[in-house]
């Protein structure tokens, strides 16, 4: 079991503030806390309770109980019974929709390895986890997110709010001001239409079909993940080092590239891979076994 103290503190008139918006915006921020948990760790239960009151300020003692064995997401998202990656993305999803109420719907996204970079319509970026994508992915944290910034906006005498874990620096935590409240209230999600591309950098592809002459349609074949896929490698670089004997390979050996995978929302809400290309070839690796070269 994990506790750690996260204070929420109110600005301004404090003792103007309402029980009513009190309530909801600490109730609003645990349950994100709780929805989060149950995103990136079905089997584990975030139990939230208030410890003290100081003034203008709430700390509450936030405790973390896995329900049997780690869930088989909780390696993936670094959580397994542990409250830290959960207050750090409860923290990133609350920065990322601040930056898309002041910069506008994102336009593209790209994922390179465990960083998503956020692109919005007025050339701002963002950089964002993916446990924080998985949070914005949720209906229930969009509807709760809405519900707690707009009790605060609906109170004047609150002029900004800050959370963060007690005894942590400010920068590691979020602040808000209350001119910013209705816009993060109705802020986008990072859905980009219903087709969006990410490059997953540095990616291991195996060679399972060469096409040796420079082509923007023409498809190679890979095992990608233990998926077998078809791109085109449109580096020409790439080319000229073949061309050149600077780089040799063999079926069965391994391209190092950033592979842009483009995908569709599907029937189901279902992000569906539809198309790969290899914009970079970084290296070339041969398989453990000998192979016929090229």
């Amino acid at each position: 079991m994990d506790r750690r103290n996260v204070v929420f503190k109110f600005e301004g008139d404090v003792e103007e503030i309402s029980v009513e918006t009190f309530t909801q915006a600490v109730m609003g921020y645990s349950h994100l806390v709780q929805i989060a948990a149950k995103e990136l760790d079905p089997n584990m239960r975030v139990d939230v309770n208030i410890s003290a009151i100081r003034p203008g300020c709430l700390e509450a003692v936030m405790s973390a109980v896995a329900n049997g064995l780690p869930g088989l997401l909780a390696g993936v998202a670094g959580v397994a019974g542990d409250l830290a990656p959960i207050l750090e993305a409860v923290t990133g999803y609350l920065e990322l929709k601040k930056f898309l109420a002041s910069n506008g719907a994102p336009t593209k996204m790209e994922q390179r390895g465990e960083v998503n970079v956020v692109m919005t319509q007025n050339g701002g970026t963002m950089n964002v986890t993916n446990n924080v994508i998985k949070i914005d992915g949720s209906a229930e944290a969009a509807k709760t997110l809405q519900g707690l910034f707009s009790s605060l906006d609906d109170n004047e005498k609150v002029s900004g709010v800050s959370i963060e874990e007690d005894g942590s620096t400010a920068s590691s935590g979020f602040t808000a001001e209350h001119k910013e409240f209705a816009s993060i209230a109705s802020a986008p999600s990072c859905t980009v239409d219903s087709t969006r591309a990410m490059i997953d950098g540095h990616a291991q592809l195996a060679v399972s079909k060469a096409v040796l002459e420079p082509s923007s349609s023409r498809k190679w074949e890979f095992y990608y993940r233990g998926n077998k896929i078809s791109a085109p490698v449109i580096d020409t670089a790439f080319y000229e080092k073949l061309l050149s004997h600077s780089w040799t390979f063999g079926i069965g050996d391994y391209i190092d590239a950033d592979l842009e995978v483009t995908q569709k929302l599907n029937s189901i809400g279902i992000w569906e891979n539809s198309r790969y290309r290899v914009v970079k070839v970084h290296d070339v690796l041969a398989s453990p076994a000998d192979q016929e070269l090229f």
